[in-house]
């Protein structure tokens, strides 16, 4: 994929490959797939778009850094997050509750109580596609989250190490990040900034 920040993600077949089966949910250390999403997609994200996620504000680990959540190849378009807040409202379903369901983020992988806004700096090269479950249980068969299939979400490749998964120096320079707020308070933060 040509012009894009992280071209050279997309220019290598075989790291392409890789990222590949990452955003379809393979982990490589243990050997198996979970989670990701599917019907890929490669696009073009916008110079000057506007991506969300929902993040973590601390982990088994102790407090996760704005770096780490910041490098996550994670994300989801205003739209898709905004009908994520919609839905939200009109069901009554709390935004972190509705937010794991929807984006099929199961309980085990963090605290999902950060909200993350940023705009790209340069256009982005990024698989698109719907969620897939995440199963848990004895057997693996019990649903802890499923996604919605209205809510597409970005796998960008390059903003994590392909090798040690540490954060790379696109994931500094890609985005300009505008305040984080906490996920129980976005509805109100919301309503700020529309003026209702």
């Amino acid at each position: 994929m040509l012009g894009v920040l992280n071209e050279a993600e997309f220019a290598d077949p075989k790291r392409l490959e890789r990222w590949r089966a990452k955003a379809m949910g393979w982990d490589e250390a243990q050997r198996r797939a979970e989670g990701g999403i599917h019907d890929l997609r490669e696009m073009k994200i916008r110079r000057g778009s506007v991506l969300f996620r929902i993040g973590h504000s601390t982990s088994a680990r102790g407090a996760v850094p704005d770096e780490i959540n910041l490098s996550s190849p994670w994300w989801m378009s205003d739209e898709a997050f905004l009908d994520i807040c919609a839905s939200a409202r009109i069901t009554g379903i709390e935004l972190q509750s509705l937010g794991r369901y929807k984006l099929s983020v199961a309980e085990r992988y963090g605290v999902f109580d950060l909200v993350f806004q940023v705009i790209t700096c340069g256009p982005l090269g990024t698989f698109r596609g719907i969620g897939v479950p995440v199963f848990d249980g004895p057997e693996g068969d019990r649903p802890l989250a499923w996604p919605g299939r209205e809510v597409p979400q970005y796998f960008i490749p390059g903003l994590r190490d392909l090798d040690s998964n540490r954060p790379t120096g696109l994931a500094r320079e890609a985005f300009v990040q505008r305040p984080n707020v906490p996920v129980g308070r976005w509805m109100q933060h919301l309503d700020a900034l529309s003026g209702t």
